[in-house]
């Protein structure tokens, strides 16, 4: 058994912030379910983590004490939805992304299973990776509930195609 990367759970972002973005980018509506926004939170950064795990692992692989932005799996889908995160949101959303990775970074070097150090590039697109992760978790839940509204159901059901796609 993996242990769990000791990264929080929570994304930095407000539900009604969350609600509007998933809406406007992707159609998908959490307005009822406005409770699920935590476990949407909580599912983009375990992504995230896997991400990062692997991340560790190709570098190792290469012989590397460092972890490049290039060492992530990032999929052409994945990428696809960090340009869309990137060209719709702005700089005052990717600042509070940054700050809570920061945090999350700190988190990660005082645990045991340290966190190698990122290079520039991989710092510079920490908080599109989250973007782009969030993003694709809305349309792959639209799509599994063939609707505009998010289905408790469907949440763990779009977790596993995420890790599928990544």
């Amino acid at each position: 058994m993996r242990k769990k990367l000791p990264i929080r759970r929570k994304m930095p972002l407000e539900v009604v912030y969350i609600e509007k973005l998933l809406r406007e980018e992707v159609g998908l509506d959490i307005k009822e379910h406005k409770d699920k926004a935590e476990v949407i939170s909580e599912t983009v950064v375990e992504i995230y983590e896997d991400l990062l795990r692997k991340g560790i692992e190709n570098a190792q692989f290469n012989g590397r004490d460092y972890l490049s932005y290039y060492d992530l799996p990032i999929t052409e889908d994945l990428e696809r939805y960090m340009n869309r995160f990137i060209e719709d949101r702005g700089e005052e959303l990717l600042k509070a992304f940054t700050s809570y990775l920061a945090e999350l970074e700190e988190e990660l070097l005082k645990a045991e299973e340290a966190l190698p150090p990122l290079d520039e590039e991989l710092h510079k697109k920490k908080a599109d990776i989250l973007g782009g992760i969030l993003l694709m978790f809305a349309a792959v839940a639209k799509h599994i509930n063939r609707d505009r509204k998010l289905y408790a159901e469907s949440i763990p059901v779009t977790r596993e195609v995420l890790r599928t796609m990544i």
